[in-house]
């Protein structure tokens, strides 16, 4: 017999018709493992090795970011306390529904604690629109104030003012010498108080 690389197509022909039945289910059998064995290993491992490796890659980035974010939640935490604590002390300090008609009151005190003279109070006409939603809770009250004293008095005037208990703002003042007494001037102060429209429920 002819070594195969030198048969020619007719050789070839003539051996296959020579091949009994039983080898040609042998070879067919032989055929069909090899195709198995090519679907399930070789597939996989060629054309689905690059989809596998983009997945892994996916986890391994889902991996990182999760232990980024573990990493950051007590940072987060705290700021959310932070503010949350925040938030409350100021809402503390504004003012409940008709107590800043008592402010004038309060003023003259603040004055007379400073060695100051009020010598005129009235509420202010300015009108301030809280942008929403916040228009529905709060409303901000202004009021005009004159009064005499020293530059120190103004100081420690406009100073316990600014740190009082509840949060008052100097919108606005200005200082004029008196003609009589180089030691005494009269200031002109424009203060702002912000309060609820209606008295806040209690679990806020």
């Amino acid at each position: 017999m002819k070594p195969i690389t030198q048969m020619t197509t007719q050789d070839l022909i003539a051996l296959a018709k020579s091949v009994d039945k039983k080898t040609w289910g042998m070879i067919g059998a032989g055929a069909a493992v090899a195709l198995v064995l090519i679907y399930l290993f070789v597939i996989p491992a060629w054309f689905k090795r690059p989809a596998l490796k983009g997945q892994i890659a996916a986890v391994q980035g889902q991996i990182v970011q999760l232990q980024t974010l573990r990493r950051n939640k007590t940072v987060w935490n705290q700021e959310k306390d932070d503010s949350i604590k925040y938030m409350k002390e100021v809402k503390a300090r504004l003012y409940l529904p008709g107590e800043s008609a008592l402010l004038l009151g309060k003023i003259a005190k603040l004055a007379d604690e400073s060695q100051m003279k009020i010598v005129a109070s009235t509420p202010h006409e300015a009108k301030t629109d809280f942008p929403k939603p916040f228009d529905v809770k709060y409303k901000a009250d202004y009021f005009d104030f004159t009064a005499e004293g020293g530059y120190h008095e103004i100081a420690s005037f406009i100073s316990s003012i600014e740190s009082y208990e509840k949060i008052l703002r100097v919108e606005s003042f200005s200082v004029m010498p008196q003609e009589d007494t180089v030691d005494r001037h009269i200031v002109n102060l424009t203060l702002s108080a912000v309060s609820y429209k209606e008295a806040p429920d209690a679990s806020q």
